[in-house]
């Protein structure tokens, strides 16, 4: 559309500059030809209609499009070509085009007389003076089609973070305004058929209006997300609105209508980070059940967050830039030879003096989507140290912890395996284990890249495990060495509760029956070891047996205790000493 005005404007003031009649006319059909190539190249149909949105002039594939030949297209309103529930669309897209001089395009459906509909996007701009329109048809994507009704939170902040691109990209000037329907003054007014259909025309106006026809979203109840480009400000978006209710509302007193605007500029950020920034802030504000969602807390409280998510993000790559993250090394125990396994690699973070664990940090990269950066340093710390040999117990073998999203990251997974190929020497020494503090999205790929590993000779696990919804899902989609048993159920197994033990049995007579050992967290006292080894448990992890060392070396085990086969076991082959 830019280029077709830069045409439209260049013909003009070459016009102006001709003497010749027959130079003009010569340079009107050169440049009439470039401009119906440029606008053909994108489009279908090329439509002119006049102030009243009446067709004057139709060229193109009108037939395919509308089911009209050309001239049966002429004296038609464009409105009533379109679904009725579109209609409301195609007055926002000639308003604006009125208002701002042109459209980006807006979807639209098309019913054809055989019962199907065509979904097109429509575009157009305005000449000075002309009092009509310039417009152009062009089917929709695949994409554009399969998403035109979604607008839930999720599908609003994928699309976010696509403009957020796009502005960052080609210096676009997009903003995003929150628009507020007081639902409940709504409902009391009007029946459920009435509201809906209130609800549903606005919705198709903030389409007209927004970057592409399609950037609106539902973010909570009666509150949504409109993003659009400088030409649209939130003032004129505010009124248009009002005006609009005050039409679709049969009591006439229109609905109160807040908006609030927020700049798609990350400053600082870079255009990934941005997009990443984009989706933190929607989704961790929005769904705070405790924050109440107004137009001022929206506001404030996303532009809070964008620059607390700048903030974060520098110190985070600060942490990892200035080696500020250090492992401490916790010891695993074989319950029946009561000897050393391996060592869990626990990340610490050096500040002011003092080594604390990186729970907030880790948290926070795992909602902003910058975990497998951290990731990749934890295991490339890893491989230095085995390369180098851990002081004082060179053969030690260590487990090291990569989140659930890096390992649904074909990004992260190449990277690692290019590490570990590059140090098979000590991939038999390394355990790497996959937490399920966050949802692994993709399970093909993360089992295709852990058999990867175990090529290599990695071993591989699952920590935490119990702790997430799709746990069971993972044991039956990922093949691991191991299962890490979230504490949790062992505390609970170690109280006595109803389901504590059952559950720990259950998973230990489980994984003896897949050939997967097993390892339980926060064995803090010889009962629970006890009550571990009665339930087929292979290794322990806790304070028992150490608190995270500096040192491997620094490892004391307590004495064995003495075991006594419980009659839970009775009749169980066991190797148990």
């Amino acid at each position: 559309t830019t280029t077709g005005i830069v045409y439209l404007l260049d013909l003009m003031n070459v016009v102006e500059e001709m003497q010749s009649p027959k130079d003009v006319d010569a340079t009107m059909r050169a440049q009439r030809d470039r401009f119906l190539a440029f606008s053909f190249a994108a489009s279908d149909v090329l439509i002119e209609v006049d102030s009243d949105g009446i067709i004057t002039y139709c060229v193109g594939r009108s037939a395919a499009i509308f089911g009209h030949q050309e001239p049966a297209m002429i004296g038609k309103k464009v409105r009533s070509l379109v679904d009725p529930t579109d209609a409301l669309i195609v007055d926002e897209t000639l308003r604006r085009i009125t208002t701002a001089g042109r459209s980006d395009g807006a979807l639209l459906r098309i019913p054809k007389a055989d019962g199907t509909t065509v979904v097109v996007r429509l575009s157009g701009l305005t000449m000075p003076g002309s009092g009509g329109a310039h417009l152009t048809v062009s089917r929709a994507r695949g994409n554009e089609v399969t998403n035109l009704d979604k607008i839930d939170r999720d599908a609003f902040t994928e699309i976010a973070k696509k403009r957020a691109k796009e502005s960052g990209e080609y210096g676009e000037d997009y903003h995003m305004t929150l628009v507020s329907l007081d639902e409940a003054a709504l409902n009391k007014r009007m029946d459920a058929d009435q509201a809906n259909t209130m609800v549903d025309g606005l919705r198709s106006q903030m389409r007209a209006w927004s970057v592409g026809g399609n950037s609106v979203g539902k973010l909570a109840d009666g509150t949504y997300g409109v993003i659009h480009d400088s030409s649209v400000t939130t003032e004129s978006l505010k009124a248009r609105i009002a005006e609009t209710s005050v039409t679709l509302d049969p009591t006439g007193e229109g609905i109160k209508v807040s908006t609030g605007d927020i700049g798609l500029d990350g400053g600082e950020l870079s255009d990934e980070d941005m997009e990443k920034a984009l989706t933190y802030a929607i989704s961790k504000f929005i769904a705070d059940p405790n924050k109440p969602v107004t137009m001022e807390s929206l506001t404030s409280g996303y532009e809070d967050m964008m620059v607390q998510a700048l903030a974060q993000v520098t110190d985070f790559r600060q942490m990892i830039a200035n080696n500020r993250f250090h492992f401490f090394y916790q010891p695993i125990v074989h319950l029946e030879d009561w000897k050393v396994h391996h060592y869990e690699a626990l990340g610490r973070v050096l500040t002011d003096g003092k080594y604390k664990a990186p729970f907030e940090a880790v948290t926070f990269a795992e909602e902003f989507g910058i975990v497998p950066e951290l990731d990749v340093s934890v295991c490339e710390n890893a491989v230095r140290i085995l390369t180098q040999g851990i002081k004082g117990n060179k053969d030690a073998h260590i487990a090291v912890n990569v989140s659930g999203i890096s390992m649904s990251k074909r990004g992260f997974i190449e990277k690692l395996i290019r590490l570990l190929t590059k140090n098979r020497a000590i991939c038999n020494q390394l355990l790497i284990e996959v937490t399920e503090s966050a949802e692994i999205t993709d399970l093909e790929l993360c089992n295709a890249a852990l058999q990867q590993f175990r090529a290599l000779n990695c071993k591989v696990c699952i920590d935490d495990f119990g702790a997430g919804s799709a746990t069971f899902q993972y044991l039956r989609a990922l093949d691991v060495d191991y299962v890490k048993i979230d504490g949790i159920y062992v505390r609970d197994a170690a109280k006595g509760t109803r389901h504590g033990e059952p559950f720990i049995r259950a998973i230990g007579t489980m994984c003896r029956d897949l050939g997967i050992k097993t390892i339980a967290e926060y064995v803090e006292d010889v009962k629970t070891v006890e009550l571990l080894r009665n339930s087929f448990i292979d290794y322990g992890q806790g304070y028992y047996f150490g608190k995270p060392m500096k040192e491997t070396t620094m490892t004391n085990l307590p004495k064995k205790p003495e075991y006594k086969v419980s009659t839970k076991r009775a009749g169980e082959k066991s190797s148990w000493s």
